[in-house]
Formats: structure tokens, C-alpha cells, sequence
């Protein structure tokens, strides 16, 4: 599904929401010309060949691209009045609340999201929509640390000045937690 091979080019962009400007063979008019749409970032290839994860595989370019083609099966209408780029980061916030609620966290755990990008503010999201608290946020980007800020109460942390670790001692100690930290690590950058 991910393919990255240095002598083939990707376009990248893996969120999105779009306007159908044509069909491809076989496809039916449930999405007319002009319609907003978006879709689940990944494209369905021939029969029994699987998927292709659109924006990280050479054949399934992303939407950073003019044009940008989508599986039909996988692809949604826009209602009218909902903003573009809340459409366009739904794929993220969906990614986070399947990590969160995959992980079973309880009342009690203190979480450690690791990076405050689209996917680490979603698990942040997520988390607080559960009332876990107190949520630890780490990365190195002040306002993306004061994004995560705006969804509740947390403890910031930048990365470059403390160790999230040393930083979940301390809080753990102070609201008598023994439970080891759930850590969601959503950006993979070294030293984070």
C-alpha cells in the first residue's frame, strides 16, 4: 500500500476534499460534475491487488497534484456549509480517535501524545472527549503546542527544553498515578 522508491516520483497529500470535474471507466453518477467530495486517502487497484494509499504511492498520486483521482466506492459528498478544511482533515481526526479508543485508556492513565501535528491533535481530541486528563502534549513547535492548549487544559511540554518522560514522573507523582504513561507517538521525528 505505501510504496517510496527513489526513482519513481510521488505527489504527495493524503487529506483532501475535492470537486469531481469526470468519471472513470465504470463508475456510475452517484457523485455529479461539480460535486464537493472527499474520500478515504486510498485507492482500490484491480481485482485481488489490494490498495494503494493515495499520496504514498507512486501510483496513487495525492492531492498536492491538480488533479487527483478517488475510488468512487470510498468517496462521500460534501454536505453544503460544512468548511473545506474541516473536511479535509477529518482522515486525521479518524486516525486518532481509532488509536485512542484501540488503546482502552482508562480514567486514572496518564497519556503522553508525542507531537501536536493533525494526527497528535486529534489523539488530544480524542483523549479529552473521554475526559482523560491530565492530557501531557510534547513537540518542539510553540503554536502547535498552543493548538493543543486550545482543546483543554493540558501539560505542554517542548521538547527541546524537557523530556516528556521526566515531565509524566513528576505529574504521575502528583496525582498519585502507578499505571506506566500510554504513549501516543504521532509525528516520528528523532529526538521527539
Amino acid at each position: 500500500r505505501f510504496v517510496y522508491d527513489e526513482d519513481r516520483d510521488i505527489v504527495l497529500g493524503h487529506e483532501f476534499v475535492g470537486e469531481v470535474i469526470d468519471h472513470g471507466p465504470g463508475c456510475g453518477d452517484q457523485f455529479p460534475v461539480g460535486s464537493r467530495v472527499t474520500a478515504m486517502p486510498v485507492r482500490l487497484v484491480a481485482t485481488g491487488a489490494g490498495t494503494q494509499v493515495i499520496g504514498q504511492h507512486p501510483d496513487a498520486q495525492g492531492s498536492f497534484g491538480e488533479l487527483l483521482v478517488v475510488s468512487e466506492l470510498l468517496a462521500r459528498v460534501v454536505p453544503d456549509g460544512v468548511p473545506t478544511d474541516a473536511v479535509a482533515v477529518v482522515d486525521a481526526f479518524a486516525v486518532g480517535e481509532f488509536y485512542v479508543g484501540s488503546s482502552k485508556i482508562t480514567g486514572g492513565e496518564i497519556p503522553i501524545v508525542i507531537g501536536a501535528g493533525a494526527i497528535g491533535l486529534s489523539a488530544v481530541a480524542a483523549l479529552a472527549r473521554r475526559g482523560i486528563e491530565p492530557i501531557i502534549v510534547t513537540d518542539r513547535k510553540p503554536e502547535r503546542l498552543a493548538l493543543a492548549e486550545s482543546f483543554g487544559d493540558h501539560v505542554l511540554v517542548d521538547a527541546d527544553e524537557r523530556s516528556p518522560f521526566d515531565v509524566w514522573r513528576e505529574v504521575a507523582a502528583e496525582w498519585g498515578v502507578a499505571t506506566p504513561a500510554v504513549v501516543y507517538e504521532c509525528v516520528g521525528a528523532a529526538g521527539l
